[in-house]
């Protein structure tokens, strides 16, 4: 009950992936962060997507990196 609560006051899933997609991209401000940090105490699937978000994120780096 408290983490369906925490989900719907602060962020829910669908805002939190965006969220994590917009940190790699730019800065996001201090408040989307603590929200952001928040959410993925909470949420493993969140946790999860964060994880292959970042192996994906490591492999365009590498690969990128090659091809210069």
């Amino acid at each position: 009950m408290l983490k369906k609560l925490i989900h719907m006051i602060f962020l829910p899933c669908s805002e939190v992936t965006l969220l994590m997609e917009k940190r790699n991209a730019e800065n996001i401000s201090s408040s989307e962060n603590w929200k952001l940090s928040l959410h993925l105490k909470i949420c493993k699937w969140c946790r999860a997507y964060k994880q292959k978000l970042e192996i994906l994120d490591d492999i365009l780096k590498r690969k990128l990196s090659q091809d210069k």
